[in-house]
């Protein structure tokens, strides 16, 4: 093999590796957003009737089991479906305290990181068959590069220019294709002696 075809193949191998490798999976479905059983980290600002309680900042976040035996369920089928980034301006809920009923508000209540996705983790797949994918590509890649390296003799066969035969060798001053019973009494275009063998 030549060593400009090497090269080719090489580099083809090298730009498939890092279009696979920069190609970042991720198992968070922006369609369907947060479900149950994932853990999430929210901010938000909540107050119980009409008093402020606490305050959860990006930089300083709650994390949350999306699991209704965990937390209150009213707050959970609200963070249910949403997404990375979005904001709940306003959420609220009446317990029972002591006998009297208390509301619960939290306001712009925004999905801060999914620490942990409980759907499937389909990134495995995904990996697999980018992984699938560049290996059949390099087959084709390198099948072609061969397939071509051992045809172009076939494929790309020089005719003499003068009779039409198998042509073996160029003249080395004006270019004129000929084979080797043509080229016995020098080039029949400009006389030299002096061949090139194709």
């Amino acid at each position: 093999m030549k060593k400009s075809t090497r090269n080719f193949v090489l580099l083809t191998i090298l730009t498939m590796v890092l279009i696979s490798s920069l190609s970042t999976t991720q198992a968070y479905d922006d369609l369907l957003g947060v479900e149950y059983e994932d853990i999430i980290n929210v901010a938000f600002t909540s107050y119980i009737d009409g008093e402020f309680s606490n305050e959860y900042t990006e930089e300083g976040p709650f994390q949350v089991t999306v699991n209704e035996n965990y937390i209150n369920k009213n707050f959970i089928d609200e963070l249910v479906g949403m997404k990375l980034g979005e904001v709940n301006p306003y959420i609220t809920w009446t317990v029972q305290n002591n006998g009297e009923p208390s509301v619960i508000e939290y306001y712009d209540t925004k999905v801060v990181k999914i620490v942990k996705d409980s759907s499937p983790d389909r990134s495995v797949g995904r990996i697999f068959l980018i992984v699938f994918a560049v290996i059949a590509g390099l087959g084709l890649s390198v099948g072609a590069i061969y397939v071509i390296y051992k045809t172009r003799s076939k494929v790309l066969v020089k005719k003499c220019a003068k009779c039409g035969n198998t042509a073996t060798s160029k003249c080395a001053k004006c270019a004129f294709i000929i084979c080797s019973e043509c080229g016995t009494k020098g080039c029949p275009e400009c006389g030299t002696m002096k061949f090139i063998r194709l």
